[in-house]
């Protein structure tokens, strides 16, 4: 691999939170985590400052097994790695972690090959952003951004532009807790505290003209060795992020499909199941962005009947998160409800977005009981 590759911080993994709290000096970082002398995850000051109302938890349990890359592993599968969202991947030689790759190492190498598409950054943005003003409680923030499943808000004070908040930024002051104080704790807590005292701590913000071509955003990323832009037209319009470009740039990168519960019994039927899901990623991605899918599957079985039921769970990560929930005799019938469900919700984002009222905006986390059974839980 012909990038540079950085130094690792690399920690423990029965390292405590608070001791790595301690060296979050500046942002933003990501610790490598090892376990026995084998790589384990990573953990981000993200993660850090969201966890950091459990102090006690080690870092092995924090970290998120992301993948690793290779010295000589080609351009197009670095991309697809970066391509679910990582600012920071390991670069290992035998399961020995020797450094990080960072997005912006990778971006660089795509502009000097000339694979960053001539397209605008408001082609391919995450909008709209939603604006609070600068007086908002932390509380209704929170809240605001669970109820439209977004992670980032614009902050403004009389119609001037101040800066983005993110979920991570409001979620160490919603989580804390008043142990000597607690019948009072909505009284001192996030519903007192105003948005405009978490400012000053989230990085500066940088933005850029929704006309601005691809290649000008990754120019003013590298430079300033930051993650996402704020696109702009007189008033904020939306962010891009760096993954968002590297996605845009490989045209294979393809969302990241897991499949886990599945049996050794019905393992049989694992390449049939990721190809159906292929095919429904690929068609909400016409509605959607996506950058993971997620097919959860049970299998629950009661004494005296020969067949068993299953149960499935597809979530759907990215611009927007979808979750649908089925239960069926049959794997594949409970497979085909979840692909009709989950076309419809993407459907009706892609309505909402483009200003539509549609039935389907209530319908974010479906649960669809199938099969001969009552409607309620799986029977044991």
């Amino acid at each position: 691999m012909a990038y540079t590759i950085r130094p690792a911080e690399i920690i423990g993994s029965d390292e405590r939170l608070d001791k790595i709290l301690k060296k979050l000096k500046t942002g933003p970082r990501t610790f490598i985590v090892i376990d026995k002398g084998k790589y384990k995850g990573i953990i981000t000051d993200r993660t850090l400052r969201t966890l950091q109302h459990n102090p006690d938890m080690k870092a092995g349990v924090a970290a998120w097994n992301a993948p690793t890359l290779t010295r000589d592993m080609p351009i197009e599968e670095v991309a697809k790695r970066f391509a679910h969202g990582y600012r920071d991947l390991p670069v290992c030689d035998d399961s020995k972690v020797i450094g990080v790759l960072r997005h912006t190492d990778l971006l660089k190498e795509l502009l000097n090959e000339g694979r960053i598409p001539p397209l605008r950054v408001s082609e391919i943005m995450s909008a709209p952003l939603i604006s609070i003003d600068v007086k908002t409680s932390v509380a209704q923030a929170s809240a605001l951004m669970r109820k439209n499943n977004i992670h980032h808000l614009s902050v403004m004070e009389n119609g001037k532009f101040l800066g983005i908040i993110s979920t991570a930024d409001v979620a160490p002051l919603t989580e804390k807790t008043f142990d000597k104080v607690p019948f009072v704790r909505e009284k001192l807590g996030a519903n007192t505290i105003e948005v405009k005292t978490v400012l000053p701590s989230v990085p500066k913000v940088y933005t850029i003209s929704e006309t601005a071509r691809l290649a000008e955003a990754v120019k003013i990323i590298i430079e300033n060795d930051i993650f996402s832009l704020v696109v702009f037209n007189k008033e904020p319009l939306g962010l891009v992020h760096s993954v968002d470009i590297i996605r845009a740039s490989v045209s294979e990168a393809q969302p990241f499909i897991e499949i886990v519960g599945l049996e050794d019994e019905d393992k049989e039927y694992r390449d049939a199941v990721r190809a159906e899901l292929a095919k429904l990623v690929q068609r909400v991605e016409r509605s959607i962005p996506i950058e993971t899918a997620k097919l959860t599957i049970k299998k629950h079985r009661k004494s005296g009947i020969s067949r068993s039921k299953y149960s499935l769970r597809f979530v759907i990560t990215g611009k927007r998160r979808i979750t649908v929930d089925a239960f069926a005799w049959d794997l594949f019938k409970a497979l085909h409800y979840i692909k009709e469900e989950v076309e419809k919700i993407a459907k009706g984002e892609k309505e909402r977005l483009q200003g539509k009222k549609t039935p389907f905006l209530k319908r974010l986390s479906a649960a669809i009981q199938l099969g001969d059974l009552f409607p309620g839980k799986p029977e044991k």
